[in-house]
């Protein structure tokens, strides 16, 4: 499968170890990915081709307009797909 823009990825290797981002650029090797909290559209991560897994899924151009349509983007896919974001306290 090909990467693409708009991309939901989840990390596999770090502290962000299996967090959702969405593939906001492509620089060679690396992605720069997103999330719409911690990693906004200004200050995006930037990640080893090889530290991502791939989704299926791709995001409408609107949905990466603004971090709070980008992060409510992220929580639909998580709560579609019966996820939990990995690495968030749940009040505990």
């Amino acid at each position: 499968m090909e990467l693409v823009r708009g991309q939901v990825v989840f990390s596999r290797q770090g502290r962000d170890a299996g967090n959702a981002y969405v593939v906001v650029a492509l620089a060679g090797e690396r992605v720069l990915l997103c999330d719409g909290g911690k990693r906004t559209l200004l200050e995006p991560k930037q990640k080893n081709l090889r530290h991502i897994n791939l989704s299926t899924t791709v995001l409408e151009p609107q949905q990466m307009e603004t971090d709070g349509n980008l992060k409510a983007a992220l929580k639909a896919y998580e709560d579609a797909h019966g996820l939990s974001a990995e690495g968030t306290s749940k009040g505990g």
